[in-house]
């Protein structure tokens, strides 16, 4: 598969797969975020901006934290969702549908073309010079 690229020419992208970004933060500090907010906001007297002081303590965005937050009480149930689990196999089965459509599709047009081939070699077909007859 080819795209034009924006200086008029072409870039194959043909077997090239997407890289997940590198992780800005690691590991053991999104552990660490998930479970000091979570204790933080389970103690009713510290849960008012609970998201906020950690992310500010640990120099993490307070969205980023938000989504981790989230994800981690879908994951433990907590809180209804696609669990982390549920997302990657889904991502997986996306993955493998599309691998067996483009082997259906070389299938049909290798048979068409086996069927055509035999057409032609037995005679059954004519060909032409006018495409009209």
């Amino acid at each position: 598969m080819s795209r034009a690229g924006s200086d008029g020419g072409s870039h194959s992208t043909e077997g090239v797969r997407a890289m997940a970004a590198p992780r800005r933060y690691p590991t053991e500090l999104r552990e660490r975020a998930i479970r000091m907010a979570v204790d933080l906001r389970r103690d009713p007297a510290a849960r008012s901006g609970a998201l906020r002081r950690v992310g500010e303590q640990l120099g993490i965005n307070l969205e980023t934290l938000r989504n981790w937050v989230g994800q981690a009480e879908i994951d433990e149930g907590h809180r209804p969702g696609v669990t982390s689990d549920e997302a990657r196999r889904i991502i997986e089965l996306e993955r493998e549908v599309k691998e067996l459509r483009r082997h259906d599709q070389v299938k049909v047009v290798t048979t068409a073309r086996s069927g055509l081939l035999y057409k032609l070699s037995s005679g059954s077909v004519s060909v032409s010079a006018d495409p009209l007859g």
